[in-house]
């Protein structure tokens, strides 16, 4: 089958060769904005774009489901566009229509639009993509990619849907994978704790273009379906009140080099017993051959090189930041995070406060927080806490958002680990700006709050069981988590309240960790 879609200015192969827009003014909509986006060597400040958030899967894949089932924007002009690192399609996303993901992709593909999916060539036992990329496949107007194009201990790890629709382009992105288990209890803590976000306007283009660039570099692409993709055009609409948004993403240095020494060490570490006996560590499945047994790096990337844009983001708001930082995360094992989060301690009216899953990871994790301990040890100005009780329903935390002083904050598919700093494909947004509109408020009309704001008093409403009202203040607020309420669903983190097995952290002088669970693509 051969597409030719209407054609675009060639994509840009770097972060640094990509358009700049005029640069950013010091402030906008009353908010910092200079200070919070990097510009130099780094992707696009993108402006006239609306948002909306989702802090539960419910509600996320509501308007999901929603966006795919409109039959007055989804026609023969649409194109639909899927990265994961996991998705299920037989479970409904909503209710009163059919709308598992294969029905849905069904009905857009009777409307001829055109499907195109990209899931990870997922090792990891009971996680195999190959059904929904079977499924794809078979319909008329779709085409899917069983992806293994990543570092030999890599993975695929970016989440995004993006919708080209008659009414413009909408782009979803975050931490959630389409999978059951962010709105039903499929496993002990579930459902997942997570942030999403929705994107409509030029930004979610930027969104469409890490897709586009994965789905060309990849040899199927040509092989199997004989297009080169390129995303429609669509109209840009002046929003005045819109958001500002900068797309952050992580590649791995790829060099075929590297490749065939981690691939030595990786088989060498397997062979001990403790390894070579556990099911959970498949041999890995990095793929960076062109289809004919010849090396081929990314060709979106200059050669040998990765890229960092994802955690530049994170470590400027990092710096940037005079308040306050609220950080959720899965694992929380990032010695760049913590060491750069140790500094903003030295300030004493700095507040730090960090939400992750009981689980995961405990040695590690000591580690990320004996450096905030040494910045503070007090334990005045930080705490980390956990969803309880531990292992309970819908205690797991699976979000990746970090909100900077209420007026900028980054969501998407990095946890705060090397891996996802440096070694496998990742996706984050960072956003700026408020809705239009104001509110009375003793008396006086003020402009509505930031989204970041809005965002974090969503979340720790819903975390300490009180009203968005009760967190407006956030520095006022922060004692809440010090000594939460009764009927607050959080409790303090001790680290050592347990211990790892052994494998992968204490034996073999780190070298399980360092070239397996927790590699450094850079």
């Amino acid at each position: 089958m051969e597409i030719k879609p209407p054609a675009v200015p060639q994509l840009p192969k770097t972060p640094g060769s990509r358009k700049i827009e005029p640069s950013l003014p010091a402030t906008y909509q009353g908010l910092e904005a200079k200070s919070w986006f990097l510009e130099k060597d780094m992707p696009p400040v993108i402006k006239d774009n609306q948002v909306k958030f989702y802090v539960d899967g419910i509600s996320a894949f509501q308007d999901i489901a929603d966006t795919l089932h409109d039959g007055h924007n989804i026609d023969g002009s649409s194109l639909i566009l899927l990265l994961g690192w996991f998705c299920e399609s037989n479970f409904q996303l909503s209710k009163g229509y059919a709308s598992t993901l294969n029905d849905l992709f069904t009905e857009c593909n009777k409307r001829g639009a055109k499907i195109r999916v990209m899931l990870w060539r997922n090792s990891t036992p009971g996680l195999d993509n190959a059904p929904v990329v079977n499924f794809v496949n078979s319909l008329s107007y779709g085409a899917a990619i069983l992806d293994a194009r990543t570092a030999i201990v890599g993975s695929h790890h970016q989440k995004l849907l993006v919708v080209y629709g008659k009414g413009g382009v909408s782009g979803f992105c975050g931490g959630m994978d389409i999978v059951k288990d962010r709105i039903d209890q499929t496993w002990g803590p579930a459902p997942l704790h997570d942030v999403h976000c929705r994107i409509d306007g030029p930004a979610a283009e930027e969104l469409a273009k890490v897709f586009i660039e994965r789905w060309n570099d990849h040899p199927e692409h040509a092989k199997k379906f004989n297009e080169t993709l390129a995303a429609p055009r669509t109209p840009r609409i002046s929003s005045p009140d819109g958001y500002l948004i900068q797309v952050g993403r992580t590649y791995p240095r790829i060099a075929m080099y590297i490749n065939i020494g981690l691939t030595f060490v990786i088989d060498r570490l397997r062979e001990y017993p403790s390894i070579k006996n556990n099911p959970k560590f498949t041999r890995p499945t990095g793929d960076m051959n062109d289809g004919q047994g010849h090396f081929k790096p990314y060709s979106f990337l200059p050669t040998g090189q990765g890229e960092k844009t994802a955690w530049r983001m994170i470590q400027n708001g990092i710096a940037q930041a005079k308040k306050f930082i609220y950080l959720e995360d899965q694992y929380l094992v990032s010695r760049d995070a913590s060491s750069e989060l140790a500094k903003k301690l030295a300030d004493p009216n700095f507040r730090l406060i960090i939400l992750i899953p009981h689980s995961n990871g405990w040695q590690r994790r000591l580690e990320f927080i004996s450096d905030l301990q040494a910045a503070d040890p007090t334990s005045t100005r930080w705490i980390v806490c956990y969803l309880k009780p531990p292992n309970g329903r819908g205690t797991y935390v699976h979000s990746k958002t970090w909100i900077f002083d209420d007026e900028f904050f980054i969501t998407g598919s990095a946890n705060s680990t090397r891996r996802s700093y440096t070694n496998d494909s990742e996706v984050v947004v960072g956003i700026v700006g408020r809705p239009s509109g104001s509110v009375v408020r003793n008396k006086s009309v003020q402009a509505l709050p930031p989204l970041a704001q809005s965002l974090r008093c969503q979340l720790w409403a819903k975390h300490l069981q009180v009203s968005p009202e009760a967190v407006t203040d956030a520095l006022k607020s922060t004692h809440l988590w010090f000594k939460p309420p009764s009927t607050a669903k959080i409790a303090k983190y001790d680290p050592r309240e347990a211990k790892d097995p052994p494998t992968g952290y204490d034996q073999f002088k780190n070298l399980a960790w360092d070239y397996i669970f927790d590699p450094d693509g850079a």
